[in-house]
């Protein structure tokens, strides 16, 4: 430049500054415009994804809930347990217990009594409660109306969904009513949520152990939420605390995601969805980048033209 015109040094100093402008906005941008993807993510993304399974969740188990509620409200049934469960009422029982079977495609429907220790399902007396029913014995004795519960059996690896509700007759007397259906069709459901790419969504239970996932190999009750990548004990504890909403930013193996958390206290389990920062921030980095590369190429041609 020391042999050039003043003129053409002082457009030429103009362009290094445009370029450099061009530089420090574009930095800027990705920076500004990351924070804000990243808080519009945790603020509203996560929340309306996370919002969305667990109300789905609770959609799928208000129909066989309302079900067994019907049963333990039955006015007959609670009559024939003020009676005793005599013999005279099986055969109404059963029709009744199959109709509810067949209505809500249950595995079982079942009414339980406390006083004579008579375990009735859709084929009548099927066995007496004994010492291995203590689920039957905490759940009277916790005094909550109704309690649900996801298992996984684990001949057939098929989900069952039990409901249990708290009857208590006229008299005093008191019963279970419940229902077991399969929650196959739920477990597809939450597996099949994908956010971004690879963002996936599972359930766990209360006491952290992963309940269902699209990886079957971590539902065997040995496997924890803070056991995951970059989860451990304390943040464990934080996603879940019994909110309607918890979410943290994790970093694992040099990789950056947001993990999310919403309770489901009907079934006392927390939907928790994972995905990676990249796959939120990338398109919009890549589309600054861009941006930045035709902005300096088309300031460098520019300053080619102007000083030639």
């Amino acid at each position: 430049l020391r042999n050039q015109p003043i003129q053409r040094k002082l457009i030429a100093s103009m362009a290094l500054c445009l370029l450099a402008f061009v530089a420090i906005s574009s930095v800027l941008s990705t920076w500004l415009i990351g924070s804000s993807v990243r808080e519009r993510t945790t603020s509203e993304e996560l929340p309306a994804i996370v919002g969305q399974v667990a109300a789905d969740v609770q959609r799928r188990i208000e129909v066989p809930l309302d079900a067994a509620r019907a049963i333990g409200l039955s006015p007959y049934l609670q009559a024939w347990e003020d009676q005793g469960v005599p013999d005279t009422g099986l055969d109404a029982w059963k029709t009744l217990a199959q109709r509810q079977k067949d209505l809500q495609h249950a595995a079982s429907v079942f009414w339980v009594s406390k006083d004579t220790g008579h375990y009735f399902t859709a084929v009548g007396l099927e066995r007496e409660i004994g010492p291995n029913d203590g689920w039957f014995r905490d759940f009277l004795a916790s005094g909550k109306p109704e309690v649900m519960q996801i298992d996984r059996d684990g001949a057939s690896g098929r989900y069952m969904l039990f409901i249990d509700v708290r009857a208590q007759t006229p008299a005093g007397k008191l019963a279970v009513a419940g229902i077991g259906l399969g929650a196959d069709a739920l477990a597809t459901a939450v597996s099949g949520y994908r956010i971004g790419q690879t963002g996936h969504v599972f359930l766990v239970r209360a006491n952290g152990a992963i309940l269902m996932h699209a990886d079957t190999s971590l539902i065997d009750g040995h496997h924890f939420f803070k056991d995951m990548p970059g989860i451990g004990d304390a943040l464990s504890q934080q996603l879940l605390g019994g909110k309607d909403f918890a979410q943290a930013r994790v970093e694992a193996g040099g990789d950056t995601r947001f993990v999310a958390s919403s309770y489901i206290p009907k079934l006392d389990a927390y939907v928790i969805a994972e995905v990676p920062e990249a796959e939120l921030l990338g398109p919009v980095n890549r589309a600054i980048r861009i941006a930045t590369l035709i902005a300096l190429v088309s300031g460098g041609l520019f300053a080619l033209v102007v000083i030639a």
